[in-house]
Order: C-alpha cells, then structure tokens, then sequence
C-alpha cells in the first residue's frame, strides 16, 4: 500500500500538464476576431475605407471556399457538428479499460481474505496486502523433526541456518514452515540419505491469547505444496473465554483504565509484532 502511495505522490515533482500529454488533444478553437468597441475615436473609423468591411468579408469568403475545394470529401456526421461531443477512440476505452482494472486489482486484492474460513491473523491465507497492519499481535516457537521412512529414527531439524529474526519470521507463518521444511528434506536428500519426512511443532499466541498448537504434529510438511491453500494442517485458533474478553487490553482501557498498571501476560520466546 505504501509503495503504491510513494509512486503516485510521487507524480507531484512533474510539470502541472503531464497528465494532458496522455490524452488526446481537442480540437483546437478557431480564431475570434475582436469587435471594434463602441467608443472607439471616430478618427480612427474615418482611416478605414467605407469598403473595408465588405472587402474583408469577400477574402474570408475566398479562403474558406478555397479550404473548402481541397479538403476530402466526408460523409455527414452528427458527432461532427458545432458543439457535439468527440467520438471515443480505442485508445481512450484502453485507457479507461485499464484504470478500470487497475482500481478493480486494488479494491479486489485486499479482500481476498474472506474467502479462507477462520481468522486471516491465524491461518495467515491472503494476509499479505491486505491492508490489515497493527491489527495482531502473534507470538510463535517451534522445532522441526526428520523422521526415517524406513526406521522411523527421529531427529530434530537443524535450524542454524536461520538467524532468531527468520525463525521468529517462520514460526508464526505457515507457508513459510513448509518452505524450510523442503529445504531440510532436500538438502537430507542431496547429502545421499534417503528423503525423511518432516513434522514440525509449533505453538502461537495471537493478540496475547494463551498459546495453543499451531501446526498438526504429525503431517509430513515435506510432502505439502507450499501453494496450495487453504493448509488442511492449521490447528482451528481456540475462541476466547470470558476472562480473556475481559482482560484484553483494548477493553481494560475503556472499562478500568488503571488497570493498564498490571504487568502483561508472559510472552513466549520469539515472535512478531505485526508489520
């Protein structure tokens, strides 16, 4: 959103005509000839000819059916009229088509959201550009597991590859989870092993909510598209209790604003503020 806010406060430094040199140029009025006013000396009518207008009249006669001989012939057209609006080009309906599309993606977009079931700051199914900034508060800590097809030897994924802020990142969204869990199984592969399966365990807390299991621990996630959503592997987010509707903050700071003193809930290891 903000890019897109960037980029057309940005056509502000540009000449005050740009946007005209993209639509076509009107017809371009013909010429007025000032009338002479009333109070104009009688000396200076007398410099002039008594023929002087006639003999303006004849030449304007002259030049127009002289225009008139080698212009083309046309058929007649109401829309060619004094004072009719112009014809529509097609380079006019794309324009219109494509800022018809271009509103439509934006309005669109945003909204996609609503398509998913459940709550779009859990599951995380079309979050991305959808203007919902600062509206969540999602805390998240896991660990990966690869698990032998064959013996079902289980050991724990390696995450060094990953700083604290990119796991803080990963845990809280899903597709993310996935991502990293092909990476381990293909690398697992590539070293000459044969492909484990990859289970993760993940637990969030969403707008300081007690935390809850996040993903299924026993779904393969190296065997999941990354891209097709909805994941079927998303634990259902836990409702609220009526202490919880109680004790969010947003009501504590109408309902007892001192309250506000009393030390937050403890948050669990890592995790992101909404960005």
């Amino acid at each position: 959103m903000f890019p897109a806010m960037m980029l057309v406060i940005g056509t502000l430094i540009f000449e005050p005509d740009w946007p005209l040199r993209f639509w076509p140029k009107s017809k371009q009025a013909q010429p007025v000839t000032a009338a002479a006013p009333e109070s104009a000396p009688a000396a200076a009518k007398a410099l002039s000819p008594p023929d002087a207008p006639q003999q303006i009249r004849r030449r304007r006669l002259a030049r127009s059916d002289a225009s008139a001989a080698n212009a083309p012939l046309r058929s007649p057209s109401p829309l060619r009229e004094k004072g009719a609006a112009r014809q529509p080009a097609l380079r006019d309906w794309l324009i219109l088509l494509s800022i018809f599309a271009f509103l439509a993606f934006n309005a669109l977009l945003p909204i996609r959201y609503l398509q998913y079931p459940g709550d779009v700051a859990w599951h995380e199914h079309g979050h991305r550009f959808s203007w919902r900034m600062k509206l969540r508060h999602k805390e998240c800590n896991g660990y990966m597991e690869l698990v032998d097809p064959v013996t079902n030897v289980t050991r724990r994924g390696d995450l060094s590859w990953l700083s604290s802020r990119q796991m803080s990142k990963m845990w809280a969204r899903p597709e993310m989870i996935v991502q990293y869990a092909h990476y381990l199984a293909d690398r697992e592969e590539a070293e000459g092993h044969r492909r484990p399966r990859v289970v993760a365990g993940v637990r969030c807390s969403l707008n300081y909510r007690g935390a809850q299991p996040y993903i299924e621990p026993r779904v393969d996630l190296a065997a999941t598209d990354p891209w097709k959503w909805p994941y079927s592997f998303i634990e259902p987010l836990r409702p609220l209790t009526e202490e919880q509707r109680a004790d969010f903050l947003w009501r504590r700071l109408w309902t007892d604003p001192a309250s506000l003193l009393r030390p937050l809930p403890k948050k669990p290891a890592g995790g992101i503020n909404d960005d």
